[in-house]
């Protein structure tokens, strides 16, 4: 098996590998209230710049993503975001989303998350 060797930020070029991933978390019935995933424009709209990196096993294959998006414009909600986790169904059970979650938390303070 190989292991997750680097977690980096997320590109446009990642987009193919995580758009499968989080295809194969939709398909899995995992927490979003998603049914197709977006485009890469839709997708890079929604998130937070600072805020989206990618796992990548030791042959630079992207095994997991996470991303997070603000709940709201509104000042009172300033630094509430939602975020997400999705690990490829191949590595389920590797720690790969603990490495995407523990490098993401806490997430980069921007001036719209404070």
């Amino acid at each position: 098996m190989l292991l997750v060797t680097t977690i980096r930020a997320m590109t446009a070029a990642d987009w193919p590998q995580v758009e499968q991933i989080f295809a194969a978390g939709i398909h899995a019935g995992e927490a979003t209230f998603e049914t197709t995933t977006p485009s890469w424009e839709h997708f890079d709209a929604g998130k937070i710049p600072d805020a989206r990196l990618v796992a990548a096993d030791d042959t630079g294959a992207v095994v997991g993503w996470a991303a997070a998006s603000l709940v709201s414009s509104r000042e009172v909600y300033r630094g509430v975001i939602e975020h997400s986790v999705y690990i490829h169904p191949d590595h389920h059970g590797t720690a790969s989303g603990d490495s995407c979650s523990t490098r993401s938390s806490p997430w980069p303070k921007t001036p719209a998350t404070g």
